[in-house]
């Protein structure tokens, strides 16, 4: 018996009874990877997976939200070296407050080792303390991105900050930075917002990021909007289906530019930094368009072992990826981001761009990892 992994999305819990909603904040997780998330719906937390693209504003199809207004610096490099805890500040650097969001997920926590060695005061909000293993001298604030006074209280003296939604499509979050003046945000969005897909205006994926990046507009926070494309660690979905040396997907020929989370915190972590971080939209995906096929090829010789692929339905990837009672809309919307619709997502310079490297490749994170596939 083979297993069947798939790249999942993030949703929105629009279709939920209110007995479902906090299992399926869970599944708004996926695209932004918050391992906990996952943990509490029962669903693995390595299918946690992030899809994301980013076009100019004038490209965006009908009825997308303004974006930020395209900043000069969004054609450059934009990395600056940080401030080290091994040495004094000089006079001109500014020591910043960073308000870190998701600081338990893949992304967030990714992102907390980036800024860790810089002299900046970290504050990470997380619902659970106990469970959150961050680095030394990173505050804890423990509260709920829904919360508003929790919010208040997170952000209470925050430069800038990364934010990676909760269910509310960071309705709360944008009104209570907005309140507040915060600086600068880098919000975690998703590709869905600029490339269209099935279910068009119904697809929930495609409703949550559209109003996360609209929320901060509408309240004039200033943001960098990060977009990027599925995430490497999706692979890791397929463990258990290794036994069998067999692959499971139901596109296993959609090319898409799969990135490295690490990429997506890297950038992340630049505009965090940079002096004058860019108000503009940023794809952030992989050196290269892979399929299925391709990430198969590739993990089977890095493991030394001949591995397959097998198609399966639509139907059979809801069952095996999903958390049973997924409703139809919201499967449908999730499987649509790894729909052959998905692969009008080009591969992306803004990896280099932002950071002053070039993405790491497939080939490399997966021998980084070969262990986790046994």
């Amino acid at each position: 018996m083979s297993s069947r992994g798939i790249a999942t999305a993030n949703t929105h819990a629009a279709d939920m009874t209110p007995d479902q909603h906090e299992r399926y904040d869970a599944l708004i997780g996926a695209v932004t990877s918050q391992s906990d998330a996952f943990t509490k719906a029962g669903v693995p937390a390595e299918r946690a997976t992030g899809q994301a693209h980013h076009r100019e504003d004038s490209d965006r199809p009908a009825g997308h939200p303004p974006g930020p207004a395209t900043d000069p610096a969004r054609r450059r490099t934009i990395a600056r070296r940080p401030p080290s805890r091994d040495r004094a500040p000089t006079p001109e650097e500014h020591l910043m407050k960073l308000l870190i969001t998701g600081a338990t997920g893949t992304v967030g926590g990714a992102l907390i080792q980036h800024l860790a060695g810089t002299r900046h005061h970290l504050r990470a909000l997380v619902r659970n303390p106990a469970k959150a293993q961050l680095p030394d001298g990173v505050e804890i604030v423990q509260g709920d991105l829904t919360n508003p006074g929790d919010l208040r209280r997170a952000l209470d003296g925050v430069d800038r900050a990364f934010l990676n939604m909760a269910d509310d499509n960071g309705e709360h979050f944008a009104a209570v930075a907005g309140q507040l003046g915060l600086g600068h945000v880098v919000l975690l969005s998703s590709f869905t917002v600029t490339v269209p897909l099935p279910l068009g205006e119904d697809n929930v994926v495609t409703a949550r990021h559209r109003a996360g990046e609209q929320a901060l507009h509408a309240a004039g926070v200033p943001a960098t909007l990060l977009r990027p494309a599925g995430f490497y660690t999706s692979l890791l979905a397929w463990t258990s289906a290794l036994a069998d040396s067999v692959v499971g997907a139901p596109y296993l020929d959609v090319a898409l530019p799969v990135v490295d989370p690490d990429d997506v915190a890297a950038s992340a972590a630049a505009v965090l930094l940079a002096d004058a971080p860019p108000a503009a939209a940023f794809s952030i995906t992989g050196p290269k368009a892979l399929t299925v096929r391709d990430q198969t090829r590739i993990l089977g010789e890095v493991l030394g072992r001949e591995l397959r692929t097998e198609q399966i339905t639509e139907q059979q990837a809801k069952d095996t990826a999903l958390p049973a009672g997924t409703p139809d809309r919201v499967a449908a919307s999730i499987l649509a981001t790894a729909s052959p619709a998905a692969a009008a997502l080009p591969v992306s310079g803004d990896v280099q761009q932002l950071t002053g490297r070039g993405p790491r490749t497939f080939q490399r994170w997966t021998t980084e990892h070969a262990t986790a596939f046994g």
